[in-house]
C-alpha cells in the first residue's frame, strides 16, 4: 500500500480519535506536541492535515503519518505501519522483519526462561521503566511487562519491553517485543496467542485493538479501581491478567 493510498484511506479524524483527541466545532484544539494552553492547533478535515500556530512548537504542519510519528515518537516507517493498523490491515498481513541474523535464533528461543527473567530485569532498568511511563503503562509490573537486556546472549528482543501472548489454556506461547529506543517491534517465530489471555465462555464483550501496546492500556482505561491499586498485594485478577 503506497503512502498516498494510506493518506487517502486514513482520515485525520480517525487518528485524533485513536489518541483520544477531539477538535472543537471550528477545528481548533490543544496541541499535543507542546505545553499548549490556548488551543493553538487547527485541524483541516478537507486536507487531512493539522497545523500548530504556536511559535514555540517544533511541529507545524502535519498529515496523518506525521501526526502518528510525533505521537509515537518513532520514525516514518513505524508510523506507516501504525497507520496501516488504524486503517484495519491486520498485523498478520504486515511484514514484521526481524533484524538480520535473528530469524534462526528466534526459532530456538526458550520462552519459558526468557519471560520470567525479563520480569526481574525490568525492575532494575530505569530506562525501561521510564519508557513504560511514557507510553502510559504506569503499573507495568501488574500488567506483566518485562524487559530484555541488550547484554543477553541471544539477540532476539534485546533492548525491548516484552509482553506474553497466551493460548486458550493460559500458557505463554509467544512473546511480543517493543524496542524502548527506536521503532522496532518483534514477535517470536510462529507467533500466536492473545494478550492478556483468551476470553472464557462468560465473556460478553470483546475489545479489539490495533496493537499489543494498546491492549495493555485497557485495564487502566476501563477499570475504575485501577488507580487505587495497592502495590503490595497481588492485583493480577483485577487487571484481567489471570482468570
Amino acid at each position: 500500500m503506497t503512502i498516498p493510498a494510506i493518506k487517502a484511506a486514513l482520515s485525520i479524524a480517525q487518528v485524533l480519535a485513536h489518541y483520544g483527541l477531539e477538535p472543537g466545532p471550528t477545528g481548533s484544539m490543544t496541541c499535543p506536541f507542546h505545553d499548549d494552553k490556548s488551543a493553538s492547533m487547527k485541524v483541516y478535515h478537507d486536507t487531512n492535515t493539522a497545523y500548530c500556530f504556536a511559535g514555540s512548537c517544533e511541529v507545524n504542519s502535519v498529515d496523518v503519518i506525521d501526526f502518528i510519528m510525533h505521537m509515537e515518537k518513532c520514525d516514518k516507517r513505524a508510523a506507516i505501519l501504525k497507520a496501516k493498523e488504524l486503517i484495519g490491515i491486520p498485523l498478520s498481513n504486515l511484514p514484521v522483519r526481524p533484524p538480520k541474523g535473528e530469524t534462526d535464533q528466534a526459532k530456538a528461543l526458550d520462552i519459558g526462561t526468557i519471560y520470567p527473567a525479563s520480569l526481574e530485569a525490568i525492575k532494575k532498568h530505569a530506562a525501561a521503566k521510564a519508557y513504560c511511563l511514557e507510553r502510559g503503562l504506569k503499573y507495568w509490573d501488574f500488567l506483566g511487562v518485562g524487559y530484555k537486556s541488550r547484554k543477553t546472549k541471544d539477540k532476539w528482543g534485546r533492548g525491548c519491553i516484552l509482553l506474553p501472548l497466551r493460548d486458550e489454556r493460559g500458557k505463554i506461547v509467544s512473546l511480543y517485543g517493543r524496542a524502548i529506543k527506536g521503532p522496532g517491534h518483534y514477535y517470536t517465530a510462529g507467533r500466536k496467542g492473545l494478550y492478556p489471555h483468551y476470553p472464557d465462555h462468560t465473556t460478553k464483550t470483546l475489545i479489539l485493538t490495533g496493537s499489543v501496546l494498546d491492549a495493555v492500556r485497557i485495564p487502566e482505561l476501563l477499570t475504575p479501581s485501577f488507580r487505587s491499586i495497592d502495590p503490595h498485594v497481588d492485583n493480577s485478577r483485577l487487571l484481567g491478567l489471570r482468570r
